[in-house]
């Protein structure tokens, strides 16, 4: 009892320190050109989901997911200015880092001792971005909350099969689709596991539930853009991480004058769209055929590329732009705990067991992720594995002083 006080109060000083000195503020907030703050005043303005304005008018969006926003928008209505509003989406945050932390305890309890479990929880709680992203406006620490939350009923389902079990499973798995689009792949990969271990009527009933209240959301999105998805992004993600001028981290792009600065040829095509439902979705295949275009014709420079984006992910970024990136209080636990991570999948390679899961789950991301680019909150979302493969590799050294000690 007394080590989880503790633990409690470490996680709310901490976040509480980090959004006083570090948090968001009102006058920032302003002057920043959040995606996330676009779509929270278009609800407010217009009452749907859109990101852009074609010809002075909002196009229906099926470029970003529709949960982070819905949350900021419903905050944002029950909150009497931009400063509590942003206050208020900070200490929602902070109690999804705390939450998250109990759940993160309680995955490594089934797996390691209770030393081990200690350690990793530690870690957990005390990783730098971690403790920073509580004060920012971003989906990231929802997404760590509802990851760790996937994992532990994941877990919870390989051991003993229960409906409730499948029906939270289920429920965060939708929310997290909602979230991120791109995770529908990792839960098709995670419930293919199921069938690995025999959970055949777990794969069924989950699947059942997830298809069914995803579907009024591709319901939607049929409609408006003939296309049966949650998001589609794909060809600018890949555009993005793919032009001439793209970088382990892509290429900014914010406007149509930034794009013209890296395709003549991209920008004339897109300035001939004009407004209608499908903009989203039009302009998504232009990118995704420019890229793809810019791939086959120099395909060793994004071979390289790649592999630069690969490291990135798994590792560091060699040439990173952002403010603070090579900061000691995030380089070091970045790099440190990338080692170990490598390590803790080396060691589940070794020995073939459940928590390989997780080793295959982390490689299939950094797989994934580097076809388009690499931004430091990326690792972040994978954060609940490394602290899992961590703590593998630190059970094995664990054993080996135990045995030359013994």
């Amino acid at each position: 009892m007394k080590s989880k006080i503790i633990i409690l109060a470490a996680i709310i000083i901490t976040r509480l320190f980090s959004i006083y000195f570090f948090g968001v503020t009102e006058e920032n907030y302003i002057k920043s050109s959040n995606e996330w703050g676009v779509m929270v005043s278009i609800l407010e303005k217009y009452h749907m989901l859109g990101f852009r304005i074609v010809d002075g008018e909002v196009v229906p969006t099926i470029f970003m997911p529709p949960l982070y926003p819905i949350f900021l928008y419903f905050i944002k209505n029950l909150t009497p200015n931009l400063n509590i509003y942003i206050l208020t989406v900070q200490l929602f945050q902070l109690f999804f880092s705390l939450i998250s932390t109990l759940y993160m305890h309680k995955i490594l309890s089934k797996f390691f001792s209770e030393k081990i479990s200690f350690i990793g929880t530690w870690i957990f709680i005390l990783f730098p971005l971690n403790i920073y992203a509580v004060s920012q406006i971003s989906s990231i620490t929802l997404q760590i909350l509802l990851t760790t939350l996937f994992f532990y009923y994941f877990t919870k389902l390989i051991i003993i099969q229960k409906k409730k079990y499948v029906i939270f499973f289920s429920i965060i798995s939708t929310l997290l689709i909602f979230l991120r689009g791109e995770f529908f792949l990792f839960y098709i990969f995670t419930t293919f596991f199921f069938i690995l271990k025999k959970k055949f009527k777990v794969f069924i009933i989950s699947f059942l539930i997830t298809t069914i209240l995803v579907s009024p959301y591709l319901i939607r999105n049929y409609k408006i853009f003939g296309a049966i998805t949650v998001t589609k992004s794909l060809g600018f993600n890949l555009f993005k991480g793919n032009n001439p001028r793209s970088t382990v981290e892509g290429s900014p792009m914010l406007n149509l004058e930034d794009i013209k600065k890296l395709s003549t040829e991209t920008y004339e095509k897109l300035i001939k769209i004009k407004k209608q439902d499908k903009y989203d979705l039009i302009i998504d295949n232009i990118y995704k055929e420019d890229a793809i275009e810019f791939i086959l014709n120099n395909p060793l420079r994004y071979i390289k590329l790649y592999f630069l984006k690969l490291f990135a992910f798994i590792f560091f970024d060699l040439n990173s732009t952002y403010q603070n990136y090579y900061n000691v209080f995030h380089i070091i636990p970045k790099i440190l705990i990338s080692t170990t991570t490598v390590m803790g999948i080396i060691f589940t390679i070794i020995k073939k067991n459940l928590l390989s899961f997780f080793s295959l789950y982390y490689c299939l991301n950094a797989l994934i992720f580097s076809i388009f680019f690499i931004l430091p909150r990326y690792s972040l979302s994978l954060l609940p594995i490394q602290i899992i493969l961590t703590s593998i590799f630190l059970e094995k050294i664990n054993e080996i002083t135990q045995n030359k000690s013994g």
